[in-house]
């Protein structure tokens, strides 16, 4: 029985079975990746910080308005 659950871990293992210009492959795709969701992330904070920064704008000016009004 240990035989048997032993080999089938070993063969859930990532890169068994897989050639080592395979692993390489598969590791530049992940990078690509990777890099292209960062990409995104840093895309998505900026717009963020826009939409924050036109946010605090908007407050102030009816805050403003607000004080001049009796």
């Amino acid at each position: 029985m240990k035989t048997k659950e032993i080999d089938l871990l070993i063969g859930s293992l990532p890169g068994i079975g897989v050639s080592e210009e395979q692993q390489i492959q598969r590791l530049e795709k992940l990078e690509e990746q990777l890099q292209e969701v960062e990409k995104q992330r840093r895309e998505a904070v900026k717009r963020k910080e826009e939409l924050q920064n036109r946010l605090d704008e908007l407050i102030q000016t009816v805050a403003t308005n607000a004080k001049g009004r009796p």
